[in-house]
């Protein structure tokens, strides 16, 4: 998986929770980026890049192109658990809009999970 754009281990360096590759210069080495994953046969992960630049990279490419977030044009989309319970984390990302009852279903699925009371329906 080649993981593009906003990276959790960069956040100090890319200078915080900012929307990457907004230069000319950012996204054409993005989109290298994400031919290089086409080529090694990875699918592409982009995270917290200009909307528009999504979509660009997903035409280019043949693989399946998965974003962090929000954008219904791309292949699909995740969204990471510490981002919807804000876990651990200073800021909330604006996709993470996520009202309690949604959270308090998914901690008792965890918990039936658990302790194997799952119904089989």
């Amino acid at each position: 998986m080649g993981h593009l754009g906003l990276t959790l281990q960069a956040v100090a360096a890319l200078g915080g929770y900012k929307v990457q590759a907004n230069s000319v210069e950012q996204a054409t080495m993005l989109r290298k980026d994400a031919k290089r994953c086409e080529a090694a046969g990875v699918l592409c992960v982009v995270e917290c890049i200009p909307y528009q630049l999504e979509e660009k990279v997903s035409a280019q490419l043949s693989i399946p192109v998965i974003e962090i977030g929000s954008d219904p044009k791309i292949d699909g989309q995740v969204i990471i658990f510490h981002d919807l319970d804000t876990f651990g984390v200073d800021c909330v990302p604006k996709f993470a809009n996520v009202n309690r009852k949604v959270m308090l279903g998914l901690i008792d699925l965890c918990s039936r999970g658990e302790s194997r009371h799952l119904s089989r329906t």
